[in-house]
């Protein structure tokens, strides 16, 4: 339980995300062995955490953290599947 009561589960693992945006934890693990971008954004978002003088330990900052591992999940999904150019071409494509 967090400090205002919250069950800690209540907020979105990694796993978690990486389902919601349609990708199993096996992916997810391997994204994390053979991208480097990935492993190095996850990192630096660690050390972030662990350093942040603001941080208050509230629902809020549980939050923001989850927005920020679901930012970076998006932005490695789009890494590995990139659409085709045809949309690019006809926006009406897709």
């Amino acid at each position: 339980m967090s400090k205002e009561g919250i069950p800690i589960d209540n907020f979105d693992t990694g796993e978690k995300i990486a389902q919601k945006i349609g990708n199993n934890k096996n992916i997810l693990y391997d994204w994390v062995r053979t991208d480097v971008d990935l492993s190095e954004a996850l990192e630096r978002f660690k050390t972030l955490q662990e350093e942040e003088p603001f941080k208050t330990g509230t629902v809020e900052d549980s939050w923001i953290s989850s927005l920020v591992i679901a930012f970076i999940l998006v932005e490695t999904r789009d890494r590995h599947y990139k659409p085709h150019d045809n949309w690019i071409k006809n926006p009406c494509y897709i």
